[in-house]
C-alpha cells in the first residue's frame, strides 16, 4: 500500500480523498499551519517531512483552486520527492485514447472524451466534461458542469467556470478566467477574464498577480 499526501484539508480535498479506495493507499491531508491538524490524518504542512521518515511509496495531489497557493505546495512537494499521483473517481469516464499526465483529479461523472491531453495537475470536477481531441495544460481546473469543446486547446493553469461552455477548436491562452455559466466563442490570448454577466461579454485583461510581478523582477536581475 502506497501513501497519498493530499495538499488541503476541506473542500475538494475532501471530495479526493472520498475517491479513494481505503485499501488502495494510506491518505493523509496536508494543511496549513492555521488549520486545525492531528498529526494523524491531518498533517501540518512544516512537519510533513518527519511525517514522511520511513514511509515508501510517497505520492501527493493538490486539491486548492487558488493557483499561487498550488505552485507553493507542489514546490514543497517536490523538495521532499514526494511523486504527483492521478485520483480518478470510479464513475469517471477516460477514453482509452486519451491520455492523462500525473497529478490530475477527475470527479464523479467527468468524462474525458477520446485524443484528449490533459497535462499534469488537472483538476476536472463533477460532471465535467473534456470533448476529444482536446488539450488542457498544467494546473487548469474545470469547476463542476463545465464543458470544453473538441479540438479545444486550454493553457496552463486556466480557470473554467462552472457550467461554462468552450466552443469547439477555440484557444484559450495562460492564466486565463472564464466566470461562470459563459460561453466562449472565440480565442482569448493570456491573462483575459470573461463573463456573459459583466461587461458585456467582452474578455478584460487579469491584473498581474504575484508570480508575474516576481518573474519581471528576475528578468530584470539577469
Amino acid at each position: 500500500m502506497h501513501t497519498l499526501y493530499i495538499f488541503g484539508g476541506s473542500s475538494t480535498a475532501l471530495e479526493i480523498a472520498d475517491a479513494i479506495p481505503r485499501k488502495q493507499a494510506e491518505v493523509f491531508h496536508v494543511v496549513p499551519v492555521t488549520e486545525p491538524h492531528d498529526g494523524q490524518t491531518r498533517i501540518r504542512i512544516d512537519r510533513l517531512e518527519q511525517h514522511l521518515e520511513g514511509r515508501k511509496e510517497t505520492g501527493y495531489i493538490l486539491s486548492m483552486a487558488d493557483v499561487a497557493i498550488r505552485e507553493e505546495c507542489q514546490s514543497v512537494a517536490k523538495r521532499l520527492d514526494l511523486s504527483p499521483r492521478s485520483v480518478i473517481h470510479p464513475l469517471a469516464f477516460v477514453s482509452p485514447t486519451a491520455k492523462v499526465a500525473q497529478g490530475a483529479y477527475l470527479a464523479a461523472h467527468s468524462v474525458v472524451s477520446a485524443n484528449a491531453v490533459l497535462q499534469p495537475h488537472a483538476m476536472i470536477n463533477f460532471h465535467a466534461l473534456v470533448g476529444h481531441d482536446a488539450t488542457l495544460g498544467e494546473h487548469c481546473r474545470l469547476n463542476p458542469g463545465a464543458r470544453i469543446g473538441g479540438n479545444a486547446t486550454i493553457g496552463d493553469r486556466v480557470l473554467i467556470g462552472a457550467n461554462s461552455f468552450v466552443y469547439q477548436g477555440t484557444k484559450i491562452g495562460e492564466d486565463s478566467v472564464v466566470d461562470a455559466m459563459t460561453s466562449v466563442r472565440f480565442d482569448l490570448s493570456a491573462r483575459q477574464i470573461i463573463s456573459q454577466h459583466r461587461n458585456n461579454g467582452r474578455p478584460l485583461k487579469r491584473p498581474l498577480v504575484k508570480r508575474f510581478l516576481a518573474e519581471q523582477s528576475q528578468d530584470a536581475q539577469r
